[in-house]
């Protein structure tokens, strides 16, 4: 890469991180306090007077203005990056879903989907999804309570799962989604 090249480079850093810090209404006091790092760094970081900034700072800035690095690197438009994070949370619409995946994701971990209402929302949800609004709504107080109980219970046992699952996620190498299904395989056999 030429002298050039990594100044235009960082100019877009720059750029995007200044904008994001501005769309959050974020002071660099502010920034500075959840990134752990002093107020006039991130000032040169953002107007360039530093040129090289560490990897795991751009990370933590990332993550403190609610982004991906991929992002602030420029290497995707999509500040959230919807297809990560929903390929890693293994989100993955029904083939008879119509809407777009980024929707779906963010439905699918209670982010606020970009619609007027619900019902808007409704018609893109799969037809097992609507299926289960339905029934749902067919149910009496009491039973909705249960239900919504047993949801609960549910998704913290998924969460466990979820974290037991992360602690013991190898990192010293990249896992493909055939070792991931293979592990839950085995995991999930009842005479291992």
């Amino acid at each position: 890469m030429s002298e050039k090249e990594i100044s235009e480079k960082m100019q877009d850093i720059m750029s995007r991180m200044k904008k994001r810090r501005e769309e959050l209404d974020m002071s660099y006091q502010t920034l500075s306090d959840k990134v752990g790092i002093s107020k006039s760094t991130l000032q040169r970081y953002e107007t360039g007077y530093i040129k090289n900034m560490p990897i795991d700072k751009l990370e933590d800035i990332a993550d403190a203005l609610q982004v991906s690095p991929d992002y602030l690197m420029g290497w995707t438009d999509d500040p959230h990056d919807w297809e990560r994070i929903g390929n890693e949370e293994g989100i993955h619409p029904p083939k008879d879903y119509e809407g777009s995946y980024e929707d779906y994701v963010k439905f699918k971990i209670n982010e606020t989907p970009e619609f007027d209402s619900v019902t808007e929302f409704r018609p893109k949800l799969a037809s097992g999804e609507l299926d289960h609004l339905k029934q749902y709504a067919q149910l009496t107080n009491q039973n909705m309570q249960l239900v919504n109980s047993y949801t609960e219970k549910l998704l913290s046992l998924q969460n466990m799962e979820n974290e037991l699952i992360a602690a013991h996620r190898r990192t010293d190498i990249k896992v493909t989604e055939e070792m991931l299904q293979h592990d839950n395989d085995i995991m999930n056999d009842e005479n291992f």
